[in-house]
């Protein structure tokens, strides 16, 4: 099983802006931190703003904070939110199968059973136990570069 790019790079948005959470972080701030497109940076952090993760203010001096606590982050719901779908096997694209068992094989309970016990474990975790136990957290603090868009007050 793989995630899609897309959620790890939203575990590193959030990670950053948790990180720098006395500022507005804007979208080139955090396309240039993370070395990211800004097309794509803005799709994932429209996407990360719709599920409340963040909070987003447009215009000058707009930017992004977190929506919520990072202990209320859980990792299992951004995965959740994130990725368009976790069809491990084919039975699991429930509009799409082509299989002649479908929906009379245990392997689809089975498949569908660790997906969820995934998300479940991954929802063990959140966003402050990242920031708390990664040795390289302080590293995530923007660079000195960015000290001008700060708009903490």
């Amino acid at each position: 099983m793989r995630l899609a790019r897309g959620t790890d790079f939203a575990y590193r948005i959030l990670m950053l802006v948790a990180m720098n959470r006395n500022r507005s972080l804007t979208i080139d701030m955090v396309a240039e931190t993370l070395g990211l497109s800004k097309a794509h940076v803005m799709k994932l952090i429209a996407k990360l703003s719709s599920h409340g993760f963040l909070e987003t203010t447009r215009g000058r001096g707009g930017g992004m904070h977190l929506g919520k606590e990072p202990k209320d982050i859980r990792l299992g719901d951004v995965a959740h939110s994130m990725e368009a779908d976790f069809g491990m096997v084919e039975c699991l694209y429930r509009n799409e199968s082509h299989c002649a068992m479908f929906g009379g094989c245990e392997l689809t309970f089975i498949m569908h059973r660790a997906v969820r016990g995934f998300l479940d474990i991954l929802n063990e975790y959140s966003l402050e136990d990242i920031l708390e136990k990664s040795q390289n957290s302080p590293d995530l603090i923007m660079p000195a570069c960015f000290q001008g868009a700060d708009t903490s007050g």
